[in-house]
């Protein structure tokens, strides 16, 4: 797992991500972030293979040091601190990469794979399995519709979320529609006479692009 005391290499890339959700999605304050941070860089310290700077190391062919220590790492801490800054406006954007998504939700699939249930002959055997599953597949709908939807999954409901529509042209092309409504700071793009937010998103199937292709995982 990314945050075991024997790490790998998204460890960090998770961590940046972690406190990019409860800071900015849970709308925790920059001392989450703060607290968060300096409770992994304890945590992996306690293994003496995680002393320095988080860094590729060429010799050995693995990730070395502490992951807390990541530049992606500290540059989500400062944004965060923007966030929260005496002005309460976001100085900072922070974007996930399609990188860190193709790295974590590789990682997503390899712990469930789409043939897990092939794999049962009893029904203790999907029980044993049946909250991993969930769970994975609850994170891959999260993962996949956040980068779609710029990290404004938390709040989604059923009824924000309709399927099996097709397009008005005559390709007839079919889709899912995301509704978001009434999300923080958009009620002040009308108040200062600024367009208010595109908040209809058509989502198409992307089965070239598996790790952001939210149509098909909204459906697992």
């Amino acid at each position: 797992m990314a945050f075991d005391l024997t790490l790998n290499e998204i460890s960090a890339q998770v961590l940046s991500l972690f406190i990019a959700h409860m800071c900015f999605n849970i709308d925790m304050g920059k001392s989450t972030a703060e607290q968060i941070h300096a409770g992994f860089k304890w945590w992996w310290s306690q293994n003496p293979k995680c002393r320095g700077t988080w860094a590729w190391n060429e010799e050995r062919g693995e990730w070395t040091g502490n992951p807390a220590t990541d530049l992606e790492v500290t540059k989500m801490i400062g944004a965060v601190r923007s966030e929260h800054a005496s002005d309460g406006k976001c100085m900072h954007s922070a974007p996930m990469t399609k990188d860190y998504l193709d790295c974590i939700m590789a990682w997503s699939y390899n712990k469930c794979p789409a043939n897990i249930l092939d794999q049962m002959i009893t029904v203790e055997d999907f029980h044993k399995v049946k909250y991993l599953i969930s769970k994975h597949l609850w994170m891959q709908a999260f993962m996949s519709g956040s980068f779609h939807t710029m990290d404004k999954m938390v709040k989604l409901q059923k009824k924000h979320y309709h399927i099996n529509l097709v397009t008005h042209d005559d390709v007839k092309w079919p889709y899912d529609e995301c509704h978001l409504e009434n999300w923080k700071g958009w009620n002040n793009h009308v108040h200062d006479g600024s367009k208010m937010p595109t908040n209809h998103y058509e989502i198409h199937s992307q089965p070239e692009e598996p790790s952001m292709d939210m149509h098909t995982h909204m459906r697992s």
